[in-house]
């Protein structure tokens, strides 16, 4: 699936925002593993897969150990230093665990953008038909298509957009 927004597209305040909300997301995480409560889930995301949590700990805490300056720096007002390649390499690969583990696409810095799922199996095409047709588009299109036989003069598409983004 294509992630619709990633942390490289964010710069200066929105970046340092959404790394803080990743880092402490994953903080709870790592405290609820600590001393489970009944509460398993925060108000902005599902609750964890815990087997994924035990799994991928060591990834989120190295994660968290190269963020960590940009979150203790909050009150310098320096959101500069978060505009560098490994950070938002970091702090990206920290968003995807977290969508993993949680089983949740996450957005950072802005509204989520519509996902658009298009499914069609068939089993003969004699004219035109497609999963997904739209004249503009936006955010993620998962597409899954089937088609048995596609007759001559038939046309099977998948995705048919005339403008993405």
């Amino acid at each position: 699936m294509t992630e619709p927004l990633t942390l490289a597209a964010l710069g200066g305040v929105a970046l340092s925002e959404g790394i803080r909300f990743l880092y402490a997301q994953a903080d709870q995480l790592l405290d609820r593993r600590r001393a489970p409560r009944e509460e398993d889930a925060t108000p902005e995301l599902p609750a964890p897969d815990a087997a994924l949590v035990d799994r991928f700990e060591p990834d989120l805490r190295a994660l968290m150990a190269e963020l960590a300056p940009q979150v203790r720096d909050r009150g310098t007002g320096t959101d500069a230093d978060s505009d560098t390649e490994e950070i938002r390499r970091n702090a990206e690969a920290l968003r995807r665990l977290l969508s993993a583990i949680h089983g949740t696409h996450i957005v950072v810095g802005q509204a989520s953008p519509a996902t658009v799922k298009g499914r069609i199996d068939v089993e003969e095409v004699a004219g035109y038909v497609a999963a997904v047709r739209a004249r503009t588009a936006r955010g993620s299109i998962e597409v899954d298509a089937r088609a048995g036989r596609v007759e001559g003069g038939g046309e099977f598409v998948g995705l048919d957009v005339d403008t993405l983004g």
